[in-house]
């Protein structure tokens, strides 16, 4: 009879125990998300480009999608000096828009109008008022009313 299956107490080489250390750690980051699974890293998006009532009616819930609008507003959390108790923020952000206008503070978002979370370096070179084609990660996050979750911006792209 044939021994395949290792007995208790049987001593593996140590280029098997490497391996079988590797597998493990292979599935535990594929069940826990510590590594990204197949094709994520090639950066899939959804079909697209969107426009901002496309993405709206589509409402995904995950992955990364095109969508392209006019910025209707950019806003930046302000500073908070040491020592002081400050105003909640909603974070950095844009208004991405259907139609070519500039919202203010306190302006409602229309059917058409979307936020998107960003970082202040991805904000900075953005302009209101200019129609952009934006990659667009839909975070587990949900701040706002169904049916979208949170938006964060990943990259820009003048569009036409």
């Amino acid at each position: 009879m044939v021994d395949s299956v290792p007995c208790p107490g049987r001593r593996f080489s140590r280029r098997h125990r490497r391996r079988i250390w590797i597998a493990t750690l292979g599935v535990c980051g594929l069940l826990f998300g510590w590594v990204a699974a197949p094709g994520a890293a090639e950066g899939r998006t959804a079909s697209g480009p969107h426009d901002v009532a496309d993405l709206l009616a589509k409402a995904p819930q995950t992955g990364r999608v095109n969508v392209t609008g006019f910025v209707a507003r950019i806003f930046l959390c302000p500073a908070c000096p040491a020592g002081a108790t400050c105003k909640p923020c909603l974070g950095d952000h844009l208004v991405l828009s259907d139609a070519k206008r500039s919202l203010g503070p306190g302006d409602d978002l229309g059917p058409g109008d979307v936020v998107l979370f960003a970082d202040r370096a991805l904000l900075r070179p953005l302009r209101v008022g200019r129609r952009y084609r934006l990659e667009v990660e839909i975070r587990d996050t949900q701040s706002a009313a169904p049916p979208m979750k949170d938006m964060a911006l990943v990259k820009a792209k003048a569009a036409r």
